[in-house]
């Protein structure tokens, strides 16, 4: 199980997400763009989940970098 945090500095609210098995998200916040949550994931999750380094993966067609996150249930 993968927990992802993100921390809404105005409001001072932080909000877990728990992934299991990268195939469902509970998303309970609208600061959450749903289109790159690899943006929330930390670098070792992130290495983990894509196989590859943040610097690597952005670098990587953005069609490239979308199937890859659809792979993985990150989309």
């Amino acid at each position: 199980m993968i927990r992802l945090v993100i921390i809404n500095k105005v409001n001072r609210l932080e909000l877990s997400i728990f992934v299991s098995n990268f195939v469902t998200f509970q998303i309970f916040s609208k600061d959450v763009d749903r289109c790159h949550l690899e943006r929330h994931l930390e670098n070792s999750e992130f290495e983990r989940i894509l196989g590859m380094n943040r610097m690597d993966f952005y670098r990587l067609p953005e069609w490239k970098r979308n199937e890859l996150k659809k792979r993985v249930k990150l989309f």
